[in-house]
């Protein structure tokens, strides 16, 4: 039975990166502990590397590199042998899945224009090429721009104009409750404790932070409630069937959206203006430290 088929991956082992006499990088790789066929010669597994795993340390590469056999060729010594000698390209869906994380940001330049008007993507960062781009405006060839990854369909990204955007496309909506796992707990800029954690649903990492009697689960996983999603794109999150307090939403929104005054709706000054001689408005540090202050006595 021949060791591999046409058309499907197969996991490889890494061994390391050699450059070519074109000045090409591959990945080195072994299978079954082998690195070649029988009657194959100076033929190895290998693999071409992306620019971001060139740089990448060796004790960070994925100790697997699952591989798509593009075709294969029959031995030049011995042809009417069974084995076939696999000419080989990184798996694409399970490399998007070591590459970007929904609900994270990247840079992208346009780098070609399909008969359909779809545009050919290359990531700045890792140098992976992305297909069948639809933009609501034209682009040109170089332009560049950020978006933040929605999901991983198979081999292709659905991407967001933002993180509220992609969280919307994919599917997140207040009263929904979902499993998260619990990656860490950490401290924000000003010490405040947080869960950091990763949503079972989609991917997307999401902050969770703990009262001050609250301590965290012993367990790995966590069912929460989305409170809220605030405009900048973070879940608030709570307990099922609790109310989530009106500081974390405070806490997690960085720039609170209050509206416009209208003829149903009219800002008291001290709600905008600080103390003192300022004219300057400062809805953040009046809502934030001044008037919640006083509330919470």
């Amino acid at each position: 039975m021949a060791t591999f088929n046409e058309k499907e991956s197969y996991d490889f082992d890494y061994i390391g990166l050699d450059e070519d006499e074109n000045g090409e990088v591959y990945i080195m790789l072994k299978y079954d502990g082998k690195t070649t066929l029988p009657n194959f010669g100076m033929l190895e597994y290998r693999v071409k590397a992306l620019p971001f795993q060139i740089t990448m340390p060796p004790e960070k590469f994925p100790r697997k590199i699952r591989c798509f056999v593009n075709k294969l060729i029959s031995s030049r010594f011995n042809p009417a042998q069974e084995e076939q000698f696999p000419f080989l390209q990184q798996d694409r869906e399970w490399l998007l899945r070591q590459v970007y994380v929904p609900g994270f940001t990247y840079k992208f330049s346009v780098i070609g224009r399909d008969f359909a008007g779809k545009y050919t993507l290359k990531d700045l960062d890792s140098g992976v090429d992305h297909y069948h781009y639809e933009s609501a405006t034209p682009l040109n060839i170089g332009d560049s721009f950020e978006c933040v990854v929605q999901s991983i369909n198979g081999m292709y990204l659905a991407l967001a104009e933002n993180r509220f955007e992609a969280l919307r496309g994919a599917g997140f909506k207040v009263g929904r409750k979902l499993m998260f796992t619990i990656r860490k707990q950490k401290l924000d800029e000003q010490n405040r404790p947080f869960l950091q954690l990763v949503d079972q649903f989609r991917g997307f990492w999401h902050r969770f932070y703990l009262e001050e009697d609250d301590t965290a689960p012993e367990q790995d996983d966590i069912e929460l409630e989305i409170g809220d999603i605030t405009p900048e794109g973070w879940l608030c999150l709570q307990y099922p069937g609790k109310r989530l307090a009106d500081i974390q939403k405070i806490r997690l929104a960085e720039n609170p959206d209050f509206g416009r005054e209208d003829d149903r709706r009219e800002f008291k000054t001290s709600i905008a203006f600080p103390p003192g001689e300022s004219r300057t408005p400062d809805f953040q540090k009046q809502l934030n430290h001044n008037i919640m202050r006083v509330i919470a006595g």
